[in-house]
């Protein structure tokens, strides 16, 4: 029964529709071409500047919680701290966010984000509309994220990996060094056992 289970939930993951370009998964066809260029655009400025991403999906409806829909997606997709992902349905919407953007995508910014820039038009029924004007202001806002610095954590990393080196290379010579030592005192005992000959 696990295995039947475990092999139902594998082809859900697997049946997920890709993210074209990474980025954006319209199984609904609610968006525009010009609103998908938009968003590719931006995110391959996010992608240069810091590592931000803004992931679009689409779908007719939502089977179920869509909060608990929009994080099972997220992990299948395998999306970082640094992403954001929006789903949208024809008849609600749900937003994501990972957590290296708490700082700057607090839960009450997001829900203002929503508020001011995706329901005004949703609610009119211009979705395509609605998603390019949030990820518009999505994408202004994960710009002022900064770079995360990872020369500093490289360093210590070979400085820790060099020590590591360091260490085994002294306990390797302290180790011969005691061989030598236990092998002459061995041959030492040896011969002050052997009698004398006359």
């Amino acid at each position: 029964m696990k295995r039947f289970l475990l092999l139902i939930i594998s082809l859900m993951i697997l049946a997920l529709p890709c993210l074209a370009d990474g980025y954006i998964a319209d199984n609904a066809d609610l968006l525009g071409e010009a609103t998908e260029a938009a968003i590719k655009r931006a995110n391959d400025t996010l992608a240069d500047k810091n590592g931000a991403s803004i992931h679009i999906y689409t779908a007719e409806s939502c089977d179920g919680d869509i909060e608990d829909f929009a994080r099972g997606l997220f992990n299948s997709y395998g999306l970082d701290g640094r992403a954001v992902l929006l789903c949208v349905f024809k008849d609600d919407y749900y937003i994501l966010r990972g957590a290296e953007l708490d700082s700057v995508l607090s839960e009450e910014s997001l829900i203002t984000l929503l508020e001011e820039h995706l329901e005004p038009d949703f609610s009119q029924g211009l979705i395509d509309s609605g998603v390019r004007s949030v990820t518009s202001e999505l994408a202004t806002i994960l710009n002022g994220v900064k770079k995360v610095d990872t020369s500093g954590l490289e360093r210590n990393v070979f400085i820790i990996f060099a020590a590591l080196i360091a260490i085994a290379l002294i306990l390797m010579i302290v180790l011969f060094i005691m061989r030598i030592v236990n092998s002459r005192r061995a041959r030492l005992r040896r011969k002050r056992r052997r009698p004398n000959r006359r």
